[in-house]
């Protein structure tokens, strides 16, 4: 039994719009999950946003497979990828910034002086 899908005996269609060729959309929605969790990973932790930022991408770049073009969930994907990537790295920078000022760590030793003191 053939349920639609095309083959020259039948002339159905064989590409359907909403899927992509392959068994590759896994692929998308998997980089779609990474892509989303990078951006709040990069915002609470930095380290972990820029590797959930780097397996996003890669993903969506290897969902396409043979296909023409990209999915949206890959495109999606890719770009929060990107954006947590950024996020992420830009946390770091400013947290190594903050530790290696000299008043920032004399305030940071005072604060945790005075809550140490009860």
């Amino acid at each position: 039994m053939d349920y639609g899908n095309y083959n020259e005996q039948n002339g159905y269609n064989n590409y359907n719009g909403s899927r992509q060729p392959y068994g590759r959309s896994g692929l998308a929605t998997a980089s779609l999950i990474t892509g989303i969790l990078s951006v709040v990973l990069g915002y609470c932790t930095g380290y972990l946003g820029i590797l959930a930022g780097v397996v996003s991408i890669v993903l969506g770049i290897f969902s396409r497979g043979d296909a023409p073009k990209l999915s949206r969930k890959a495109i999606i994907g890719i770009v929060s990828g990107a954006v947590g990537f950024i996020l992420g790295v830009s946390i770091i920078v400013t947290a190594m910034k903050m530790l290696t000022n000299p008043d920032f760590m004399k305030q940071y030793k005072d604060i945790i002086d005075f809550l140490n003191r009860k």
